[in-house]
């Protein structure tokens, strides 16, 4: 299987004192130890967020999630995106986790009329703006069957630190072609202006 697949770059970043390597590995989020590889926690992220769905007793095997984005750490959080591949059953998301112990601290759900339809994908990596007025997480988005269904699909999304949405930005209405927001944001400063910038597929 892929499960194991590693389809995206490595974070490091100094945790609780120690020098620590974020990655993730088909549907799992790992945090080790840089300066020697030991496992400090890991994390697998569910395509169906019932409580205690990523117990391993209550776990489904079949659950299509993977991860595709890098993981962005910063403000105690790792932000991560993850698919489903449009696999019905289970739904994509967007989440925090807590990067001293890998408790989901907050998730953001990117189908919430539909149910479990295998929508509410995320294949790129998210961009942070950690400025104390700002502290935004930025995202792009898939589509779900080819079409850029509203609220939140093939869309630009920026929420708070704390998971709160801050904007919203659909620029189609309607896609025939299956256009998605693949690529990750940067943010860009040009003369007192402060952007973000993205490429879509």
């Amino acid at each position: 299987t892929d499960g194991g697949l590693i389809t995206s770059s490595a974070a490091v970043a100094v945790v609780d004192g120690i020098r620590s390597v974020f990655f993730a590995a088909g549907k799992t989020l790992y945090r080790l130890n840089a300066d020697n590889g030991s496992l400090i926690w890991k994390r697998v992220i569910c395509g169906n967020p019932v409580p205690g769905c990523d117990n391993p007793i209550l776990h489904r095997d079949d659950d299509p999630t993977r991860i595709f984005s890098s993981p962005a750490v910063a403000s105690g959080l790792v932000f991560i995106g993850h698919t489903v591949d449009g696999v019905a059953g289970y739904r994509g998301g967007f989440e925090a986790i807590d990067a001293s112990t890998g408790v989901v601290r907050w998730r953001f759900e990117l189908d919430p009329g539909g149910g479990n339809r295998g929508c509410g994908n995320v294949w790129s990596s998210a961009a942070v703006d950690t400025d104390p007025d700002r502290n935004l997480v930025f995202f792009g988005t898939s589509d779900c069957q080819e079409n850029a269904t509203p609220p939140y699909h093939e869309a630009v999304i920026a929420l708070t630190t704390k998971g709160q949405l801050a904007w919203v930005f659909r620029p189609r209405k309607s896609d025939t072609c299956d256009f998605d927001f693949g690529a990750s944001p940067n943010i860009i400063n040009i003369g007192s202006g402060r952007f973000v910038g993205i490429g879509g597929k």
